[in-house]
């Protein structure tokens, strides 16, 4: 009798199973661009299936405000469990310095069966019409309610199946507990299975953003599906449902690496060579070289400065022919581009609000921006402390801010050849914009201010990370604002009758020498020069358009 009842135990023994192979989990941000423009919708359509970051919330940065959400799903095809007994979602949030709230609640809901055919997709704010994103589930296919899978009731559960809470200076896995119902339905019928809904509350601000890591996050820490069952035969064969990879960091001993750190000058090379001051562990040392070299080459310049150089040529040519649609056409094309180069900013480069997670201990960044060290030249190594010394960010007196307005509101009639009757219309707006600039800029101002006391003490706290949180957010909302090609303003400045050859013509003037071919193919032949070995990332082509030649 005792020989049976252990054998009737050991047959239901309960088992782990866990789900988080890059292989069998599908995760995509979807991003609601807050400013857009006819049929430019940005980030609205664009995908971010290959993104090593899932971001959620309201985020403002330098070329747009968006609200975010996270589609999750586990495949469950061929797994070797029968009855479930319990079922737990994971997923992993870094510390994060583009949340300013410190602490923001998070709730998961269940996909409605009508969006089950979603596609994670392959791009990173790019538009991929056969994937997801926050306007269509695939191009000519909407979302079962609302655009961005985001009416409740229809799009996903009504009621949230569990909730967590954010902590921005906490690098953990938040965790969930799931009905087992409706993962027993997933695994008895893979069909059903639509996925997770990972969102803040509709009701957020700018700042109230939350980061994860996805399962392509070069940590390996991706979302997790852990449930208890016991182990029986799979129902069905494995499915595949992605062919993609987990993002890889270059080895510590790849030959372009090595050379890198021995030959660059530039400021990324210092960083990784400084052992006086910012002093980075020698496994972290490659990361600057990531942002220069990698990312550089990867994304930065194939996909944002080379159709910005190449836009340039062809200005020049419509400015003289003066064709006013095909100016005013490449401005705003020009905004798809800068948005590739701001994403790429805020989710992989040195300015990304989870690199004090994995990568800088928010003091170091602090040191990267703020210090107040000088270098030969008499200028400060900081990025923003330099700023700050040649006062642009002083704070202004209400005299000094009216006479800012005046200048401002001056420039913007005398670069786009509008008339008083068109700056009436747009006045008010315009105003607002310099004013909200202005507040920005007094935030970073006070943020910087601490700064440079809290680095004096030497070490991280909860003081200097709120600082750098408030000083990175604040200084993206001045740009965003102030920017005179930025869409805020750019839009302003054709509601107001400004002429798009002169609009066009003023870009062209100010931005020659940053976008100017040469300069954009000496950057190419460095990440060419210093490209990494030991893993296999191509090197994208990169066309371009030489305007001495046409």
């Amino acid at each position: 009798m005792i020989f049976m009842m252990m054998l009737i135990h050991m047959a239901v023994r309960s088992e782990r199973f866990v789900i988080s192979s890059v292989s069998d989990v599908e995760d995509l941000a979807l991003r609601k661009s807050i400013e857009t423009f006819k049929e430019y919708k940005y980030w609205s359509s664009s995908n971010f299936g290959k993104s090593q970051v899932l971001d959620i919330g309201y985020a403002t940065s330098v070329w747009n405000e968006y609200f975010g959400v996270a589609l999750i799903r586990f495949n469950l095809t061929g797994l070797e469990c029968g009855q479930i007994q319990s079922a737990r979602f994971r997923i992993y949030k870094p510390k994060c310095i583009t949340q300013i709230k410190k602490e923001i609640p998070v709730y998961l809901h269940e996909i409605a069966e009508a969006n089950v055919d979603w596609v994670e997709g392959n791009k990173e704010s790019i538009e991929q019409k056969d994937a997801s994103c926050w306007e269509y589930k695939i191009f000519g296919k909407s979302w079962a309610g609302e655009m961005g899978c985001s009416k409740p009731g229809v799009d996903f559960s009504l009621k949230a199946i569990a909730s967590s809470v954010a902590n921005r200076e906490k690098g953990e896995w938040l965790e969930f507990e799931l009905p087992v119902k409706m993962v027993q339905k997933w695994l008895e019928n893979p069909k059903s299975n639509a996925g997770l809904i990972l969102k803040t509350s509709e009701n957020v601000s700018f700042g109230e953003h939350v980061q994860f890591f996805s399962s392509e996050h070069y940590s390996g820490k991706a979302p997790e599906l852990i449930l208890e069952g016991n182990r029986t035969k799979a129902r069905s064969p494995k499915i595949s449902v992605s062919s993609k990879k987990r993002y890889k960091i270059p080895s510590l001993v790849d030959p372009g690496y090595l050379r890198w750190l021995k030959e660059e000058t530039f400021r990324y090379a210092e960083w990784s060579r400084d052992e006086q001051n910012l002093k980075l562990p020698v496994d972290k040392k490659i990361f600057p070289y990531i942002w220069d070299v990698v990312i550089d080459g990867e994304f930065i310049l194939p996909y944002s400065y080379v159709t910005l150089s190449n836009n340039m040529s062809k200005l020049e040519r419509y400015i003289v022919t003066k064709d006013t649609a095909a100016c005013m056409r490449v401005m705003f094309e020009n905004q798809n581009a800068w948005h590739i180069w701001e994403y790429t900013k805020e989710q992989n480069w040195y300015e990304a609000g989870n690199v004090v997670d994995e990568v800088l201990t928010p003091y170091q960044m602090a040191f990267l921006f703020a210090n107040r060290i000088k270098k030969s030249n008499g200028s400060f190594s900081g990025i923003w402390s330099v700023y700050d010394r040649n006062g642009n960010w002083d704070r202004l007196s209400p005299e000094k801010l009216e006479a800012n307005i005046k200048a401002q509101t001056d420039k913007f009639v005398s670069m786009s050849a509008i008339t008083p009757k068109g700056l009436q219309k747009v006045n008010k707006r315009l105003r607002a914009y310099i004013i909200l600039e202005n507040q920005a800029k007094d935030s970073v101002k006070t943020a910087l201010e601490e700064l440079y006391k809290l680095l004096d003490t030497g070490k991280d706290s909860p003081a200097l990370f709120d600082a750098m949180c408030r000083m990175g957010v604040y200084h993206d909302r001045m740009l965003f604002f102030q920017s005179i090609f930025g869409l805020p303003r750019l839009k302003l400045r054709y509601e107001a009758g400004g002429n798009p050859v002169a609009i066009a013509e003023s870009w062209v003037k100010l931005k020659k020498g940053e976008y100017r071919l040469d300069r954009i193919k000496n950057r190419a032949d460095i990440s060419r020069k210093y490209w990494p070995e030991s893993v296999k990332i191509d090197l994208p082509e990169m066309n371009f358009i030489d305007s001495n030649k046409n």
